[in-house]
């Protein structure tokens, strides 16, 4: 075998552990991806991470997880995959990609012995392909996780950005740029590439301040950006989406574009506002968003395309605390705050215009199809000065009573609808 020995460098973090959520003070990015793929796959003693620049550079280890770190690797697997077994464990070592599936060196992945199956190649094959998502080219993997340690990680904007990428397999990089509570300048709060907290460049703050949109091919000449303004549920401008397709010359850069424009549409129906970005995801763990409660939620938008936020509020059987339980900007498993209450408690709606202006909200006590109250049903309606409001609470009572003919009970809420 072509096997280069390498000997430890400094920047590997050897049996660390990190969070999926949160990247340790300074991490770089392929030790952030490392460690989290290991707390993913129990099942991998340890994960190693060789690259190089180009085809006439050296492979180095860039990042390394489990004590079992291995100090060479099989220059062959740069082109094909290596599996090498002893009484103990299972190395495979295979090609590492980006997300264009450009090669950038070598994953060596390390099974128990029989704990992988079909040699673990299928397996390593998996995880890699499931890393390279994550990668934009070589460089990417030196870039600090989380730029910003104000931004966090484990947010609602990432939660979307990985909603969309699972929708959109043909989208290579996905970024969300906007100010938000925890940083008042403009960067980076999601992507599938890392940078969170990276601060706005001037094409992004020209999207951002004034609308425009950005299209762009890299400089390989294989990929293409659409850059264009991020919108809440209003339509109100709050920041900029990129999204990156592949490309070769002659590819229809008006149909990437509106291919964009369809995604960001969709991100739109589920941000209420730039804070909303910034909330945890989940909101709490113990609550799921794979309930009959949620898809009564995005079916009930789907059929009204007016109502701008739709949200449940229940009290869990078992639980003391009510709660949002279903709805289209997150948030569930958040606490009902006295607004809330005083629906609930008292069975009289609170009407309200926001602050801005622009939107209307009507909630109401929510009724499973018996009629009993079980919670409060928001739903939120646009608004503007002098509409009539008796008028839009009508509309928000009849989108009430309908959904209270698709609920059994408030249990039947929360089951799982996968």
């Amino acid at each position: 075998m072509n096997r280069q020995t390498i000997y430890a460098m400094s920047l590997l973090l050897v049996g660390a552990t990190t969070s999926q959520a949160h990247a340790a003070p300074g991490e770089n990015y392929a030790q952030f991806l490392i460690d989290r793929a290991a707390a993913q796959h129990k099942e991998v003693l340890s994960l190693t991470i060789w690259a190089r620049a180009d085809d006439k550079s050296s492979l180095k280890a860039v990042a390394s997880h489990g004590a079992a770190n291995m100090a060479t690797v099989d220059l062959n697997a740069a082109s094909k995959a290596i599996t090498e077994q002893d009484g103990v464990s299972t190395v495979v070592e295979l090609p590492l990609l980006d997300a264009s599936r450009r090669p950038l060196g070598v994953l060596s992945v390390e099974y128990a012995k029989g704990s992988a199956g079909d040699g673990g190649i299928k397996r390593a094959t998996e995880l890699r392909n499931a890393l390279a998502r994550h990668i934009s080219h070589f460089k990417n993997l030196s870039d600090q996780a989380q730029i910003d340690p104000a931004v966090p990680m484990n947010s609602y904007a990432q939660h979307l950005v990985d909603m969309e990428m699972a929708k959109h397999p043909e989208i290579v990089i996905m970024a969300l740029h906007a100010a938000t509570p925890k940083n008042k300048d403009p960067g980076i709060i999601a992507s599938n590439i890392g940078r969170i907290g990276k601060k706005a460049d001037d094409d992004d703050m020209r999207v951002i301040d004034k609308g425009t949109e950005n299209r762009e091919v890299d400089e390989t000449g294989i990929r293409f950006e659409a850059e264009i303004p991020l919108l809440d549920v209003s339509g109100t401008r709050i920041g900029a989406v990129g999204i990156v397709y592949g490309y070769k010359a002659g590819d229809n850069k008006d149909r990437l574009v509106q291919a964009a424009r369809a995604v960001r549409d969709d991100l739109r129906r589920r941000i209420s506002n730039p804070a909303n970005l910034v909330e945890p995801y989940p909101y709490d763990p113990s609550f799921s968003d794979r309930t009959l409660g949620q898809k009564i939620v995005l079916d009930t938008m789907a059929r009204h395309p007016d109502i701008l936020i739709l949200a449940f509020h229940v009290t869990p059987p078992g639980r003391k605390d009510n709660v949002i339980v279903a709805s289209n900007i997150g948030r569930i498993g958040k606490k009902a705050d006295d607004d809330d209450m005083r629906v609930i408690n008292t069975g009289k709606p609170n009407l309200e215009v926001n602050e801005n202006g622009i939107r209307f909200e009507v909630e109401s006590v929510l009724k499973d199809q018996s009629g009993k109250a079980i919670g409060a049903a928001s739903v939120v309606l646009p608004y503007a000065k002098g509409d009539d409001k008796i008028a839009l609470q009508k509309r928000a009572d009849a989108i009430a009573g309908e959904i209270a003919g698709q609920i059994p009970s408030a249990t039947a809420l929360l089951q799982d609808e996968r």
